[in-house]
C-alpha cells in the first residue's frame, strides 16, 4: 500500500533523547501462495493479505503485542524466523481488533517510488510545507523545469505537486485541530496557507467539514 513515513515536528529538534524507530519486514507477493490458497489452515491469513490492501490499522492491546513479537524476530534465524513471522501473520488474522484504513473503492495504481530523485523532492516537501514554498524552488532542486517536473510528480505520486502540498498541509491543520491550543485563523498561517478563505475552502473540500466544526466533531465524539 503506498504510504509516507512523517515524523512530528518534535524530532526534527536534535533532541537526542527523541528517536524513531521502524521494523519492517519485506516478503514477495508469492510467499507461501500455494499454500494460501490449498489449505484451511491459512484461510485466515489470506484474507488478512487481501484485506491488507487497503491499509490495516491494529489497536491496543494487540499491536503492543505484536511490536513484542516483532523485537523478537530481529533476534531469530533461519527457519524459526519464518516459523514466528507466520504465528505474527495468523495472530493478526484472528484478532478483530483493527480498522481498514481506505474506502472499498480504493484502487492503488502502483507507482515506482525507487528513485533518489522521488525521495529528495518529498524530504523537501516535507521539510518545508508550512513555509511558502515554491513550484520553481522544488523542480530547481530536482534539476528539471517546471513543465517537466509536473510531468515526474504527476507520474511517481499520482497527483499535482499543488494538490500533494494541500493535503500535506491540511494533515497538519487537522492536526492542530485535534490538539485545540490554537485558533483557527493560527492553525491556518502554522499549516503553511497565507489566507483564511483559501484554507477554510480547502479544508472543506479535502475532509468535508470546515475547520470549527472538524475540531467540534472530533472534541464531542472524545469528550
Amino acid at each position: 500500500l503506498p504510504h509516507f513515513w512523517k515524523s512530528d515536528d518534535l524530532f526534527f529538534q536534535g533532541d537526542p533523547q527523541y528517536k524513531v524507530n521502524a521494523i519492517v519486514i519485506h516478503f514477495p507477493a508469492d510467499f507461501f501462495k500455494q499454500q494460501l490458497d490449498d489449505y484451511p489452515e491459512f484461510l485466515k491469513i489470506k484474507e488478512l493479505l487481501q484485506r491488507s490492501a487497503r491499509g490495516i490499522r491494529f489497536q491496543q492491546p494487540v499491536a503492543k503485542n505484536i511490536g513484542t513479537k516483532l523485537e523478537k524476530l530481529l533476534k531469530n534465524k533461519g527457519l524459526e524466523r519464518t516459523l514466528d513471522f507466520i504465528r505474527i501473520l495468523d495472530k493478526l488474522a484472528r484478532t478483530p481488533d483493527y480498522k481498514i484504513l481506505s474506502s472499498e473503492n480504493y484502487n492503488a495504481e502502483l507507482k515506482n517510488w525507487s528513485s533518489n530523485r522521488i525521495d529528495k523532492v518529498l524530504h523537501i516537501i516535507n521539510s518545508n510545507y508550512r513555509n511558502d514554498l515554491k513550484l520553481e524552488t522544488v523542480a530547481r532542486h530536482a534539476g528539471m523545469n517546471k513543465t517537466a517536473f509536473c510531468r515526474f510528480f504527476k507520474e511517481k505520486t499520482g497527483k499535482s505537486f499543488s494538490g500533494f502540498l494541500i493535503e500535506m498541509r491540511i494533515g497538519y491543520a487537522c492536526k492542530l485541530l485535534i490538539e485545540n491550543q490554537l485558533s483557527v485563523s493560527q492553525i491556518c498561517f502554522e499549516s503553511g496557507f497565507n489566507n483564511l478563505s483559501n484554507f477554510n475552502r480547502q479544508f472543506k473540500k479535502q475532509t468535508s467539514f470546515t475547520p470549527v466544526l472538524y475540531k467540534n466533531q472530533f472534541h464531542k465524539v472524545h469528550s
